[in-house]
């Protein structure tokens, strides 16, 4: 069976052929690369045990609002969860901030933008490391 963040980076890469192929326009594309991504996003912070707050959507400078939700909450009006040590780690490595420049996120952050650019390359990262290790 499939886990989320499998299919959501299959339906990315699925957007992209389309796109490579002519059989999507520009828009279309955009439409579907946005919902895919967010859903990637998603995925990953679930599998290091962290939900976000949704919807997950790229903002007018090109970024998402990534928040980590407290336990039985539906927004973080109220105060954010953490990350944790190992969402920190691979948030800081594709160069997200937490306010006004990129710098590290700690494990006790629980919210941060990242540019979506930088967001596709980190779940297709993590994709890839996944595919390549359970072919080895």
């Amino acid at each position: 069976m499939k886990n989320a963040f499998n299919t959501a980076i299959e339906e990315l890469l699925a957007a992209q052929a389309a796109r490579d192929a002519g059989e999507l326009g520009p828009y279309p594309y955009s439409l579907k690369r946005e919902a895919a991504l967010s859903k990637a996003i998603v995925a990953l912070a679930q599998t290091h045990g962290v939900r976000l707050q949704e919807p997950l959507q790229i903002d007018a400078r090109g970024e998402y609002s990534i928040v980590a939700l407290m336990e039985g909450r539906s927004n973080a009006t109220m105060g954010c969860a953490q990350y944790g040590p190992a969402l920190a780690e691979l948030l800081t490595r594709y160069g997200s901030r937490c306010g006004i420049s990129p710098g590290a996120v700690v494990a006790e952050n629980g919210w941060c933008h990242l540019n979506h650019l930088s967001a596709e390359k980190m779940v297709l990262d993590v994709y890839d490391a996944v595919d390549h290790e359970a072919s080895t």
